[in-house]
């Protein structure tokens, strides 16, 4: 399974835990102005979205095992909800951050020759502004070792 194929499950998986269509993106998405389209981080009328990056790797080559490498990936994956006090919108969010974990519990190879290789999924829940609104942010660490076989 290539870095490539991961990054697409991964956000398969966040898209079905969140059941966003079109704010879910496999690569970090930056606003490099406030003025920047706020709409290609809202679905359903507020600021839901999430990203993925890969923060850093470990290529570790295995001897005496025909040209193997196991890649450990770190993966950070980013979700930004519009804060809403009245809707108690942090509840809603800690339910979708759940969620979301709980996609990658329950299918820990990837659907494939991956595999999350931290049995611990941890992440940081905070508030900032994202592109001029305040909102909940959660940032959750994933590990997921690939296998390659090369001649």
């Amino acid at each position: 399974m290539s870095l490539t194929t991961i990054r697409t499950k991964i956000k398969e998986y966040i898209e079905t835990a969140t059941g966003l269509n079109n704010t879910v993106y496999d690569y970090k998405r930056l606003a490099t102005h406030l003025s920047q389209k706020i709409d290609t981080f809202k679905e359903n009328g507020i600021i839901h979205t999430w990203d993925v990056t890969r923060a850093g790797f470990k290529r570790e080559h295995q001897a005496g095992h025909g040209g193997v490498v196991i890649i450990t990936h770190e993966f950070l994956l980013r979700g930004f909800y519009g804060l809403n006090d009245t809707l108690a919108s942090e509840k809603t969010f800690n339910d979708t951050i759940d969620s979301v974990c709980e996609q990658f519990e329950d299918n820990p190879t990837l659907a494939g020759e991956a595999q999350i290789v931290e049995p611990l999924i941890s992440g940081l829940v905070t508030e900032e502004f994202f592109v001029g609104v305040l909102c909940h942010k959660i940032q959750i660490t994933l590990f997921v070792q690939q296998r390659r076989v090369f001649n």
